[in-house]
Order: C-alpha cells, then sequence, then structure tokens
C-alpha cells in the first residue's frame, strides 16, 4: 500500500521485525511447515493478555526468555517479518 494522506490522517506502510522464544522442536515444526502457526497463550496472569508474544527487534531477548522457562528443554528463537499499515493522526 502507497502513502495516504487526507489532511488528518495519514497511513503509510512499515515494516515490523520480530522473534519468538520457544522450544527448537516447535520452532523447527513451524519453519518446516507453511500451514503451521504459533499456539496462542491463554493462560491468567499472561503479561499482555492472550495471545502469541514476540521481541521486536530482539531475537537475544526472545532466546532468553524460552532460556528461562522452565519447560523449556532446548531453546530457540524463530524470526517474523510483517508488514502493518501505520495510521498517524495529525
Amino acid at each position: 500500500m502507497l502513502c495516504q494522506f487526507d489532511g488528518m490522517t495519514e497511513i503509510y506502510p512499515a515494516t515490523a521485525f520480530a522473534y519468538h522464544g520457544c522450544e527448537r522442536s516447535v520452532a523447527e515444526k513451524i519453519l518446516a511447515s507453511s500451514s503451521e502457526e504459533l499456539k496462542e497463550s491463554n493462560r491468567r496472569g499472561d503479561w499482555l493478555g492472550r495471545g502469541a508474544y514476540l521481541w521486536e527487534n530482539a531475537s537475544c531477548r526472545a532466546y532468553e526468555w524460552a532460556a528461562r522457562n522452565e519447560k523449556v528443554k532446548e531453546p530457540a528463537a524463530i524470526f517474523a517479518e510483517s508488514v502493518c499499515d501505520v495510521v498517524s493522526y495529525h
């Protein structure tokens, strides 16, 4: 999408680079399949609520999260790139 501007609102595309920390076997399964998706976390007390957590521009932080998680035996981090529309109000 190209940039749009109506005098009050500007909409433009932006690319986000993010990383997800997880078990290595989960990362391999996601990378090997075009239909595999991240599982949504839906636990009580989740930091930001329900969803899949990604660290923007922070591969080390995603890996560290996985390494510190007691349930993860072999930590890994996978990369995701997403193009989003950014809305700016003037």
